[in-house]
């Protein structure tokens, strides 16, 4: 009665409601558990289902040591009946992984999805190759975040074979992989490979019939802000304007976000030359020298600047942001002896620090940090130059 209970709350999406009579049911089995006949495994059976259905919803809003304790008890279960490499334990692990993942255990993530391939393999679970795809991606994103960017992305580069040979049915897969794949090379700084794998993407994109609605719109903008970065304002205009374009085709849900996507369209004509205010201050040159490479440090510390920088967005990334924050403000103590206040590297790296304050939620410093920046930029450019309202944008 209780599970039935449950059903027509979630039908009703009334989930607190729903979890409070799945943790009853729990409890209620637990006790019948407890004193049934060791033969009646269809008591434990049930029981462990029921503590994989309340570990998920405990899971959707953030109890993660209750529903690591249901999902442990649950595949102590399904091992003591099946074995270990039972189909029974393929979700648990997921959902375990995930908790993991989120937890910053991320060593602890990647040995999970790991068993869960292995599992795979071993057992004949009617997987399909979209799945299949699902985990390799989820396996590459833990072994990022656990440090090992090169492993991650030969997981990756691993999983684009496989879409190649499925053809036709590999593209969704293929589209997936190689943004995920983008956006590690980002994270790494290598900007060649990132730029030419987003490319590939897009175009991946465009061959499809009913492109991914989740891939189009951060594929665009992810190159977009990458040309920009680069340099290339006549290429990062163009794909600011076919996103508006696609955006402005879709439901109206998509509103805000053309909206944006026009005001960029807007402040990246006027730093192309197409507008009014294309004079003195908006000069490319300040943004190009934003993004320099660090110059040497000429103080007694052999630690340079570049590998203070490589360290701190490591940190950042992992979410150790204490660590991140000592080196950018070494990093940027040193740069305003070197090259004074004023300097574009200056303002680069004020934002990321902010970035940093927001990342670890002291809101009030990250604030300052930005509107610092804004200032910084709005003096050397223009108020109305994109750098600025980018960093408004984070503000």
């Amino acid at each position: 009665c209780l599970i039935s209970l449950a059903g027509l709350m979630q039908q009703q999406n009334e989930h607190a409601q729903m979890r409070h009579l799945l943790v009853h049911a729990e409890r209620l089995m637990a006790n019948l558990a407890a004193v049934a006949n060791p033969e009646q495994t269809d008591v434990k059976l049930q029981h462990a289902n029921i503590q994989f259905d309340c570990a998920c919803e405990l899971k959707a809003v953030g109890h993660f040591k209750a529903a690591e304790r249901m999902l442990e008890a649950c595949m102590e279960t399904y091992r003591a009946m099946f074995g270990a490499e039972c189909k029974e334990m393929y979700m648990p692990l997921l959902q375990l992984a995930d908790i993991k993942g989120f937890c910053q255990y991320h060593g602890e993530a990647v040995r999970l999805l790991q068993q869960v391939e292995d599992l795979m393999e071993a057992s004949a679970l009617g997987i399909s190759n979209n799945q299949k795809a699902a985990l390799m991606m989820q396996r590459a994103h833990a072994v990022e975040m656990n440090g090992d960017q090169e492993a991650s992305q030969q997981i990756l580069q691993g999983m684009l074979q496989r879409a190649e040979e499925a053809g036709e049915l590999g593209i969704w897969m293929r589209c997936r992989g190689l943004f995920q794949l983008a956006e590690n090379y980002y994270n790494a700084e290598q900007y060649d490979d990132a730029l030419k794998t987003l490319e590939e993407c897009v175009q991946a994109l465009e061959d499809m019939e009913e492109p991914d609605p989740d891939i189009v719109g951060p594929c665009a903008l992810r190159l977009g802000a990458l040309y920009q970065y680069l340099g290339r304002h006549d290429s990062a205009l163009e794909v600011y304007e076919a996103e508006r374009a696609r955006s402005l085709t879709r439901n109206t849900a998509d509103l805000t976000a053309s909206g944006n996507l026009k005001g960029i369209l807007a402040l990246m004509e006027e730093v192309n030359g197409l507008g009014e205010l294309y004079l003195g201050r908006n000069d490319p040159a300040y943004i190009h020298a934003m993004h320099q490479p660090l110059p040497e440090s000429t103080s007694s510390d052999p630690t340079s600047l570049e590998l203070l920088q490589k360290a701190s967005k490591r940190d950042y990334r992992l979410g150790r942001c204490g660590e991140a924050l000592k080196a950018q403000m070494r990093i940027l103590a040193t740069l305003k002896m070197q090259l004074g206040s004023s300097h574009p590297l200056i303002a680069e790296h004020t934002k990321f620090i902010g970035m940093i304050y927001e990342k670890n939620m002291q809101w009030p410093d990250a604030l300052q940090m930005y509107e610092l920046t804004a200032n910084m930029l709005s003096e050397a450019l223009s108020p109305n130059h994109p750098q600025v309202s980018i960093v408004l944008a984070y503000a």
